[in-house]
């Protein structure tokens, strides 16, 4: 298959930017923020969507 769509509560998920999905996802391999380690990684995204520092904490340490 090399075509398709793919939508989110109706919405094209593509038209959507990165910032504002609300989605995250791991890579099978390291590619991401080679230069952090695995709770910069994960709190990374928590940071930018304007968590306080005690929830990134939370998740992070969760996660």
């Amino acid at each position: 298959m090399d075509s398709g769509s793919l939508t989110r509560a109706g919405a094209d998920f593509l038209k959507t930017p990165v910032w504002r999905r609300d989605t995250a996802m791991v890579y099978q391999q390291f590619i991401n923020y080679p230069h952090l380690n695995v709770f910069h990684n994960v709190a990374f995204p928590l940071k930018r969507a304007g968590l306080s520092q005690e929830e990134i904490q939370r998740r992070s340490g969760r996660a």
